[in-house]
């Protein structure tokens, strides 16, 4: 969605980026220009030469892209314009009917028409948007404690829910089976993980440390041989 309504641009490094990504990405200006009410940057990237056009009169909000990319023998060409804007909130405009026009080595594909309706911009969001819910009763199948229990819809455990000795429980610890590429069924090892792995930098400490001891136990020996002679 937000491609479509031209508010990411496709980047040097070959992904979808903001104005201010592509504007702080590799590239070069060739031109900025009037083209009536409406203001034109032309740049050029790795990936190929874009053409934006912003128009002042909804608040400089992009009213095309042009892209063209591609190798010898191998152009493409993309246009996306606004065709219809919907002022949201007061001095807020936001797109409402898009079309897209690509073309690849100068033949035309069908084009696309978007249209975008219940657009809300700057309305605060409700915490339980983001809260997670539950079926009633979703069982949780922890493998590192190898238990298996309800939970409400919260994702509360549900402390009445059996713990172990039922046939999915048994089922948590079996080993599934897959298809390799012959076709033919095998298994696929496991394993639990009951500690962290330690870090390599302990390791190195460690291995310094006796090396440390065995060159001192060393030069101790060779210290006593040399006050013998």
């Amino acid at each position: 969605m937000w491609q479509a309504a031209l508010l990411s641009f496709y980047g040097s490094n070959g992904a979808w980026v903001s104005l201010d990504e592509l504007l702080a990405g590799k590239h070069t200006v060739d031109d900025v220009r009037r083209d009536g009410s409406l203001v034109v940057l032309s740049l050029s990237h790795s990936q190929g030469h874009l053409e934006i056009r912003f128009d002042p009169t909804v608040n400089y909000c992009v009213r095309s892209v042009t892209f063209e990319g591609g190798q010898p023998g191998s152009k493409s060409r993309s246009l996306s314009a606004v065709k219809e804007f919907r002022e949201i909130n007061p001095g807020v405009f936001f797109p409402s009917l898009i079309e897209i026009e690509d073309s690849f080595n100068g033949v035309a594909k069908p084009s696309t028409v978007i249209k975008i309706d219940n657009v809300k911009i700057n309305q605060a969001i409700d915490q339980s948007a983001f809260r997670i819910r539950y079926p009633a009763g979703t069982k949780v199948a922890d493998e590192i404690a190898g238990v298996i229990y309800s939970v409400d819809q919260n994702g509360v455990k549900d402390q009445n829910s059996a713990k172990t000795d039922g046939p999915e429980q048994k089922a948590l610890v079996q080993t599934p089976s897959f298809q390799d590429s012959s076709g033919s069924g095998g298994s696929l090892p496991q394993s639990v993980t009951t500690e962290e792995p330690r870090s390599y930098t302990t390791y190195i400490a460690v291995g310094c440390g006796t090396l440390a001891v065995m060159m001192a136990i060393l030069w101790l020996i060779l210290h006593r041989r040399a006050r013998k002679s």
